[in-house]
């Protein structure tokens, strides 16, 4: 079964938890949370023809019509208007025993389409024997092929046998071989996502200003799971606190924010409480423009700690409350990166696509390229959602983002992130 194939399999299955019967019923359970994660609040595509001509069993109306099971708790998807009844089980102690890698690989099936994906038939010996040859008289278009046509997990493999086979880091090699842009983007693609975004969290705290940017990206786009490794991983290459860095860092309300954020304490159910919604709603507004002043302890406590499918609903809540959004509200109510940070949540967890291609249109317009941001972005999406992110910079900005990229970048630099959105 060829790869795609295979990911639509897993995606039915966890659709339909009930169907395996090599799964406890925790399993699926589990199963189901995820996908039902994955349906809210990251994607308004859902490419239910694909799916129906790979599997003639599933229906339309399967995607249209309630799909209920027995003694439950239900949640709804608002996109899909599909409600879904998941039974009650220890979600939060199963989700620990998932990792950041294992999660990654879930997230590229069910929220979206990356432009990168694993190779088929894959040869680690092969593609070191390539790199290695490319070394040796430099051969950038070799380089690039080899790192983008691989996910992240089969590059960690070839640098293992690289290691093996000629006793040399691959790393290593690449720094000594290439430069500039071009040479950040290669050891990126190299680096174990984890460690690439501890990485760039410690580039953001150091030299003589902060990349509040950067920071609030991350913070923002990670659930708990994954902050709570990036802190180990930070924590273990850095020896240092990320949290404790991060405090030193700032000041005040922004301070407070980051420090909700980094503690990953957010609620990750799926279930919704409308009426919690509709208070929150109300308490929002009262904090913001209904009041002289605004109160950023409120704020900052219901969208740091609500879970995604509870502030969609509170969202849609203070729209009815205020007759505006609370994109809006904030734009108006507060100002520097306290205004940044609150707006990146709610446009998180509106359209992270639409999120993601906001940032990258600001680091490319203007005299100069944010290259650290642009290789942040394109490196950490490509598995997980670029593909969803170009077609959002399309509508947005009426401009291929591949075109704007070649028209702000040049050289092998260039060609590489070319390849990356269009591999």
């Amino acid at each position: 079964m060829c790869q795609k194939e295979t990911q639509k399999h897993f995606l039915i299955c966890l659709l339909f938890p009930h169907t395996p019967k090599s799964h406890s019923e925790e399993e699926n359970s589990y199963r189901l949370f995820l996908a039902c994660q994955g349906m809210m609040g990251r994607s308004d595509r859902w490419r239910c023809s694909e799916v129906k001509t790979t599997f003639p069993g599933v229906t339309m109306e399967m995607f249209s019509a309630p799909v209920l099971c027995r003694q439950t708790q239900p949640i709804v998807s608002k996109s899909l208007s599909l409600s879904i009844r998941i039974p009650t089980v220890n979600l939060k102690e199963l989700f620990q025993k998932v990792t950041f890698s294992a999660a990654s690989e879930a997230m590229a099936v069910f929220y979206g389409r990356g432009t990168i994906t694993a190779a088929e038939n894959f040869n680690a010996e092969r593609a070191a024997a390539k790199l290695r040859k490319a070394m040796k008289g430099t051969d950038e278009r070799a380089i690039i092929d080899v790192l983008v046509t691989h996910s992240n997990s089969q590059r960690q493999e070839i640098k293992r046998k690289y290691k093996s086979l000629y006793g040399r880091d691959l790393v290593e090699d690449i720094q000594s071989e290439l430069g500039g842009h071009f040479e950040d983007l290669c050891v990126a693609l190299l680096i174990p996502q984890i460690v690439f975004l501890a990485d760039c969290l410690n580039d953001a705290v150091q030299g003589l200003g902060t990349d509040e940017n950067c920071i609030i990206e991350i913070l923002c786009t990670h659930q708990n799971r994954e902050i709570e490794e990036i802190k180990a991983c930070y924590h273990q290459k850095y020896n240092k606190d990320l949290e404790e860095i991060l405090m030193n860092d700032s000041s005040g309300r922004f301070r407070h924010l980051l420090r909700s954020l980094v503690s990953a304490e957010r609620d990750e159910t799926v279930e919704i409480d409308f009426e919690r919604a509709e208070r929150d709603a109300q308490r929002l507004f009262d904090a913001g423009v209904g009041k002289l002043g605004a109160d950023g302890e409120i704020f900052t406590k219901i969208l740091c700690s609500r879970s995604m499918s509870q502030l969609q609903a509170t969202f849609d809540a203070y729209e009815r409350i205020g007759g505006h959004s609370l994109a809006a509200a904030i734009r108006s109510e507060f100002s520097g990166d306290v205004k940044d940070t609150l707006l990146a949540i709610v446009y998180c967890i509106k359209d992270r696509n639409k999120f993601f291609a906001k940032q990258l249109k600001d680091c490319l317009k203007g005299i100069g390229t944010d290259d650290s941001a642009l290789v942040r972005i394109l490196v950490s999406r490509s598995e997980i959602d670029l593909e969803d992110i170009k077609e959002a910079y399309l509508q947005m900005f009426q401009k291929d983002l591949g075109e704007d990229v070649a028209e702000d970048t040049s050289g092998d630099y260039r060609k590489a992130l070319l390849r990356i959105l269009q591999p």
